[in-house]
């Protein structure tokens, strides 16, 4: 049709849950990146970014706890707070190789997800701006092969791709694993699979991902203090909740991944949020 314009194209957000001072190392590599993200959120009480462009997002609740195993709570704040159609998920201690956000793009365009793959290699014998176009056949693979599907346990929320709108109608990280850390990407994962129970692993997009943890900062937390521990079930689920601060964890964490809805969802009410452009 005469005088019609082309799409716009998708506004993309990287979300980075941060307690590693290491993310700046992170962000300059999406910053060289072949396709440059339109927003970087950082997502921390803990670290702020050295590098300018980025927003800062901080947050804190009285009813929700916060500062152990809490980095789907902070992906699910970042993904709020982003205003990307798309939303890619990294982790604070990883590197980015040059085509890993158009390729992730690229990925998520035609089917609207992808959960990407990670190379471990040794940081201290490459400088970071090394890693930005090395072949991935010299860092170890965290899969037996990627590009072929695998079981849901294989979903990795820490090089993951989502059409923002899809990720909250799936329903984002179930907020039931606050307080335990783990499996909330395999949960996500199976919901994702549509049934099959399948996670197709794509490489690339791939991170470069330390053999040896990185250093961490001290998390700012709301769990403190001796525990007084009831047992309570919420919508369905039981849990281990404190009755003097908000600690809660799942009391059958298996029964939880292997759910098929979220049991505690994540809401914007439960939490005050600063967000600061650097």
């Amino acid at each position: 049709m005469a005088g019609a314009q082309p799409d716009d194209p998708d506004v993309i957000s990287v979300v980075i849950p941060t307690t590693r001072p290491s993310v700046d190392d992170l962000i300059i590599s999406l910053m060289w990146g072949s396709l440059v993200p339109d927003e970087i959120i950082v997502v921390s009480n803990e670290v702020r970014p050295h590098t300018p462009g980025v927003t800062l997002v901080s947050f804190d609740s009285s009813t929700q706890p916060y500062g152990v195993g809490d980095a789907g709570l902070r992906r699910d704040i970042g993904a709020d707070v982003a205003s990307g159609d798309i939303v890619i998920f990294q982790d604070d201690d990883q590197i980015a190789p040059t085509d890993m956000v158009g390729m992730a793009v690229e990925i998520v365009e035609r089917d609207g997800f992808c959960w990407g793959h990670h190379r471990f290699i040794d940081f201290d014998a490459h400088a970071p701006a090394d890693l930005y176009d090395m072949d991935p056949s010299l860092g170890r693979s965290r899969e037996a092969s990627p590009n072929r599907w695998h079981g849901w346990q294989s979903s990795y929320a820490g090089n993951l791709a989502i059409r923002r709108d899809l990720f909250w109608e799936t329903g984002g990280f179930d907020l039931g694993y606050l307080g335990y850390h783990g499996s909330e990407d395999q949960q996500l994962g199976r919901r994702l699979s549509g049934g099959t129970l399948e996670t197709y692993v794509h490489e690339p997009p791939f991170a470069w991902h330390p053999e040896n943890d990185v250093f961490h900062s001290v998390p700012k937390t709301n769990i403190m203090g001796a525990h007084r521990m009831v047992r309570t079930a919420i919508n369905g689920m039981d849990f281990f909740v404190c009755e003097e601060c908000p600690c809660r964890k799942p009391v059958d964490v298996d029964s939880l991944t292997r759910s098929e809805r979220v049991i505690i969802p994540y809401s914007r009410s439960d939490f005050s949020i600063t967000k600061e452009r650097l």
